[in-house]
């Protein structure tokens, strides 16, 4: 089969570029400047960079004991033992910026797979970029050529070159076969020291980019000792070292046998954790810290309290050192630098939305007020239905991130359809998160409510003990394209303990996102509840079930749908089943087409069930704050199916 031919149009011109000064191999230390464009290393792989430096004339191999194999030498030009400095440097510059340009040069690569043609254009860049006579690049293309291939594990090539055209206008033809590749006869990893016995490194062995029988590839070969190397210092073995690493070739044959012994010696410890000045007590901060005085080295758990700090909102500016260059051999003391956050936010937004229609909401926030780091905050919302305000004490407790006694207090009003409310809340609720994601709520909560449901009036207040878990994953931000949501909800009312009826009240719902082949989308979503009370009139409409809205049944107007009064006013069920389906799929970048179906109803009886039916389309756009939803909805269970345009802004979960 003929390989497709690789063509680089660029031009490459003298002077382009002035690369960084770089130290040559540990036995010569020769420093060295290069012109043209940086000649790439081997298929997404790196190289150390001693690998990559030429002596002035030298054209032979050499081998290089620090990594352990023979390397040729590629295309940087040297200059033995200065540093490029003083008057011919101006000189230099000058030249390089007004000095005439060489002529483009076409190459085309044939043969192999699209690895190796990629390899070779890399290699053939700094080639390309000098203006050499014909001979010379024939000779040049053909050693960076088989560097290029030796890097992919083939030491046996055969390289045709053809070049066409003057010097002004050329076209280089590189033409070869890899030929039979050298692979890994044998692969010797011996670890000395903590290593042996630590599961970080007992894992990567097993996650070895190369093994026996592979392909000798030197850049997989150079990524092994840059893991080990990178797992030690993360790991605290801060003395590692290999003892040895070598690389035994025999081209003829095939065959590559790798021998590699790595000491990490001792692993270090852990030490102290110092903070710098802050308003905050020190026993607060040490609650941050997610580790004793004594735990093995890791540089997890130094990010872990870089971020447990900066997700505690306290502090604008967080900098986490370890000192190990001040370390004793065994443990690693810890500098915190921080900077305490302003003690006032606040945050302004506007939205609309089909449900409650125009809002604005401002939030203002003290992220804390005290040493002890307790915080406050004020929320005020205005919308066309539904006014409210709420303020919430915080007090951190045994872990600040994880676990928080709230005080709550609230006012609401609310205007929906036959439904009119007020009411007024106090709470007190101790909250904590899980490891497994799952965040569960206690709390108790005194509320008083007048409303006004169709014909039906009245006042009433209930102190309610209850309990919430719930689970959020997601992936994407603030448009997800996976994740999940699960809630459970028990509120219990007893009519001799502050409240006027006996009330129980079961919720659960789910949300389920998933995106298929990077483009199908699909939703899911489930709603359950049930109450139970001894007199159904006492309960509050805050409390009894409805269906119907932006997020319910689309195609009906929100709280909608549910038994009704003899007036046929909507008055609210004692049971909620809702379900939805959705499909959408990208139509432009961040633009998405959906249809829909969604089902429910609230209902006084399980077996006087109604569901309403909507089904429709809608267009979503993820735009920067979050996604908005505009969809079209017919309510297909009636004769007279409504229409319905739904409006929403944030995140489906």
């Amino acid at each position: 089969m003929t390989s497709r031919p690789r063509v680089s149009e660029r031009s490459f011109i003298r002077a382009a570029v002035l690369h960084k000064t770089f130290k040559a191999d540990q036995a010569g230390q020769r420093e060295c400047i290069g012109l043209g464009a940086l000649p790439a290393y081997r298929a997404n792989d790196s190289v150390p960079r001693h690998a990559l430096i030429r002596s002035p004339g030298r054209t032979t191999p050499y081998h290089d004991d620090q990594a352990g194999m023979t390397w040729t030498p590629s295309g940087l030009d040297c200059f033995p033992g200065r540093r490029p400095g003083g008057w011919w440097c101006a000189v230099l510059l000058l030249w390089l910026c007004v000095g005439p340009a060489a002529a483009a040069t076409q190459l085309v690569v044939r043969g192999g797979d699209d690895a190796q043609r990629e390899n070779i254009e890399r290699y053939l860049q700094a080639v390309l970029a000098e203006d050499l006579p014909d001979a010379q690049l024939r000779a040049r293309a053909r050693a960076e050529g088989e560097r290029a291939l030796q890097a992919l594990g083939h030491y046996r090539p055969q390289i045709t070159l053809g070049l066409q055209g003057g010097r002004e206008a050329r076209r280089l033809e590189f033409r070869f076969t890899p030929g039979p590749p050298v692979r890994i006869s044998r692969l010797r990893l011996e670890l000395r020291g903590g290593a042996v016995d630590d599961p970080a490194f007992a894992r990567l062995r097993e996650q070895l980019p190369l093994s026996e029988g592979d392909v000798f590839h030197h850049g997989r070969y150079e990524s092994i000792k840059s893991a080990l190397h990178n797992l030690a210092l993360s790991r605290g073995y801060f003395n590692a070292a290999f003892l040895r690493q070598r690389v035994e070739l025999n081209p003829a044959r095939g065959e590559a046998a790798i021998a590699l012994i790595f000491d990490s010696g001792p692993r270090a410890r852990l030490g102290e954790v110092s903070f710098s000045d802050t308003p905050f007590r020190q026993r607060l901060l040490e609650r941050f810290v997610p580790f004793e005085a004594g735990t093995p080295y890791s540089t997890e758990l130094v990010a872990q309290l870089n971020r447990r700090l900066l997700d505690s909102q306290y502090f604008a500016d967080v900098r986490v050192r370890p000192r190990t260059e001040l370390a004793p051999e065994d443990a690693v003391p810890v500098d915190v630098e921080l900077s305490a956050r302003d003690k006032h936010r606040v945050n302004l937004g506007v939205g609309y939305s089909t449900d409650v229609g125009a809002r604005t909401r401002l939030n203002w926030r003290r992220p804390w007020i005290n040493d002890r780091g307790h915080k406050v905050g004020v929320e005020l919302e205005l919308a066309q239905r539904r006014q409210s305000i709420s303020g919430t004490y915080d007090i951190p407790m045994e872990d600040p991130l994880r676990d928080s006694l709230q005080l709550q207090t609230g006012w609401q009003r609310e205007s929906v359809e036959d439904v009119e409310t007020e009411r007024v809340t106090l709470a007190v609720q101790r909250q904590w998160s899980l490891d497994s994601g799952w965040r569960p709520n206690l709390f108790l909560r005194f509320e008083q409510e007048r409303f006004k449901v169709g014909l039906e009036r009245g006042t009433t207040q209930l102190l309610i003990p209850g309990v919430t878990v719930s689970r959020t994953r997601s992936r994407g931000g603030a448009d997800p394209w996976w994740g999940d949501r699960q809630l459970f909800s028990l509120e219990l009312a007893e009519d001799s303990l502050l409240s006027e009826t006996d009330l129980v009240r079961l919720r659960l719902g789910t949300r389920w996102l998933r995106t298929y082949g990077g483009t199908h989308r699909l939703q899911l979503r489930l709603d359950l509840g049930a109450l139970e009370a001894g007199d159904f009139s006492d309960v509050p409409p805050s409390l009894r079930f409805f269906a119907g809205g932006d997020h319910s049944v689309r195609g009906f107007a929100w709280q909608s749908i549910g038994p009704e009064d003899e007036a046929g006013n909507v008055v609210g069920g004692r049971y909620l089943a809702s379900a939805s389906l959705e499909y959408s799929y990208p139509v432009l970048p961040r633009w998405r087409l959906a249809t829909f179906v969604d089902i429910g109803d609230a209902f006084d009886q399980l077996n006087q069930r109604d569901y309403k039916v909507g089904t429709g389309f809608g267009l979503h756009w993820s735009s920067p704050v979050g996604p908005v939803r505009l969809d079209l909805a017919w309510g297909v269970s009636e004769d007279n199916p409504p229409f319905r345009v739904h409006i929403s802004v944030g995140s489906a979960l």
